[in-house]
């Protein structure tokens, strides 16, 4: 008895549910919604599971489906920098940017397609611009993205190692379940060299 567009948004949060847990039971319950909502989501799962070459293949489906999929796009940009393919995903980066410019997700991925680019130090002024966008979002995952941003600045840009490790251990203390903070500090040590960090990191 209940209202469709409720039922779809159960099952909808359901699927995210059970791709972000890699659930076996998430290839059942996909198969309830369709269009480009359903190949948005077996992106998202195949994101989740490592494999990068079906999930842009899929948000690329979903994207012919509803070309303004702002979700499908900004998710897009992270398969293409998980593939590390940071040219490939700097144009959609940017698009998404400049038309969210207070979404935090995109102000971040724009930010790790430049700094991770060709020539992040022709940037640099930009790359500012975006630290000081995240940091005029108030909230709670603005606040520790903001830390993150600070501190590959630091490190990639300044070249200063421990003011970026300061500041990437501050941001592993605001948030320790998020992965993505140690994630960056493997990357400040894989730079510099330093065995030991990147041992203390993988650890």
């Amino acid at each position: 008895f209940m209202e469709k567009n409720i039922i779809f948004e159960l099952r909808y949060l359901l699927c995210l549910a059970l791709a972000q847990q890699k659930q076996p039971r998430f290839t059942t319950e996909v198969q309830k919604i369709a269009g480009a909502d359903h190949n948005f989501l077996f992106g998202f799962y195949y994101r989740k599971l490592g494999k990068f070459d079906a999930a842009l293949e899929r948000y690329d489906e979903s994207l012919k489906e509803r070309p303004s999929f702002s979700k499908a796009k900004r998710e897009k940009v992270q398969v293409l920098i998980g593939m590390q393919d940071y040219e490939a995903a700097l144009n959609l980066a940017k698009l998404n940017y400049e038309n969210y410019t207070d979404n935090p997700y995109h102000i971040q991925a724009y930010f790790s397609c430049l700094i991770k680019g060709a020539d992040p130090i022709k940037s640099k002024d930009l790359l500012c611009k975006l630290i000081d966008d995240m940091d005029l979002i108030h909230s709670k995952i603005a606040e520790e993205m903001t830390v993150r941003l600070k501190a590959q600045y630091e490190a990639f840009i300044n070249h200063r190692k421990e003011k970026g490790i300061e500041l990437i251990d501050k941001a592993i203390t605001m948030d320790e379940s998020l992965p993505y903070a140690r994630m960056i500090k493997f990357d400040i040590a894989e730079r510099f060299a330093d065995i030991d960090m990147v041992r203390e990191v993988l650890n």
